[in-house]
């Protein structure tokens, strides 16, 4: 007859080392699990960037790679498109040198020399160093400057007259300053339209035209006369509250902040 002995009865009752032992090391890693939760969170993180970046890593090169072929494309159809803007403006260049000699040779031919001596003078002074629509340059009486003479930025693009003359400096209005009248050609794409501008200050004009007249923003306005000079250019058309006539806001062509020479003609008045 078998007998079973007390120890192994209890030893059944609560199971074996083994089983023990399992329940005791779970019990032990819940508890530093629940003790050390952050800690053992960054740690993981810590272990796990370096392998998810390095699945990630072939997409972020194809991304970078198909963006430097987008932006290679996009320089290289921006720079066709500035060869082909700079190549229409060299033909229309040329087309316009011709055009100038050509008018050039008919005057002279016809003993209507339009050319007329001019001085050069630096811009001592410009808004805002000075009153608005007022440039101060180094050359005066002594230079050959007289009291009306036409001032131009350059070529036939003209900004204002001599009001003051000194030994050696000269006060020049420009188109623009208040109180400043002048009659003038508006040129458009369907002919010319006489208009009188009045200076607005700050660079800007303003004129009145009929109603009827077609008249776009980026027309010029001409000076008249056997050389015509460039003005102002239209910015902003509205019509006038009676409906008859149309108010042109203009602008003249050159940034005064930035002029540093100018022209003065000599032996002739705007």
């Amino acid at each position: 007859m078998t007998t079973i002995s007390p120890s192994r009865r209890r030893g059944r009752r609560f199971g074996s080392p083994r089983v023990v032992a399992f329940f005791v090391l779970c019990a032990a890693l819940f508890s530093i699990a629940a003790l050390w939760r952050e800690q053992l969170s960054s740690v993981l993180w810590s272990v796990a960037t370096p392998v998810l970046n390095t699945r990630a890593l072939p997409a972020v090169v194809f991304s970078s790679i198909t963006a430097q072929f987008a932006s290679k494309n996009a320089l290289v159809a921006e720079s066709n498109a500035l060869r082909a803007a700079l190549a229409s403006s060299s033909i229309l260049l040329l087309d316009r040198n011709l055009l100038y000699f050509e008018n050039r040779d008919l005057k002279l031919r016809l003993g209507r020399e339009a050319n007329s001596p001019s001085i050069l003078a630096a811009v001592l002074l410009a808004p805002p160093g000075v009153p608005y629509d007022t440039l101060f340059i180094d050359a005066g009486s002594s230079e050959g400057v007289v009291a009306g003479a036409p001032v131009f930025a350059g070529g036939s693009v003209i900004v204002g007259k001599v009001s003051h003359v000194y030994p050696h400096a000269a006060r020049v209005v420009l188109l623009s300053a208040p109180g400043e009248s002048y009659d003038a050609l508006l040129k458009t794409q369907d002919g010319t339209v006489p208009l009188t501008v009045a200076g607005m200050g700050g660079g800007s004009l303003s004129g009145d035209v009929p109603s009827g007249t077609v008249v776009r923003v980026g027309d010029a306005v001409l000076f008249p006369g056997i050389e015509p000079s460039f003005a102002a250019t239209v910015v902003s058309v509205t019509p006038t509250k009676s409906g008859s006539f149309l108010t042109l806001s203009m602008s003249l062509p050159v940034n005064l902040f930035g002029l540093q020479y100018v022209e003065v003609r000599q032996q002739t008045s705007l």
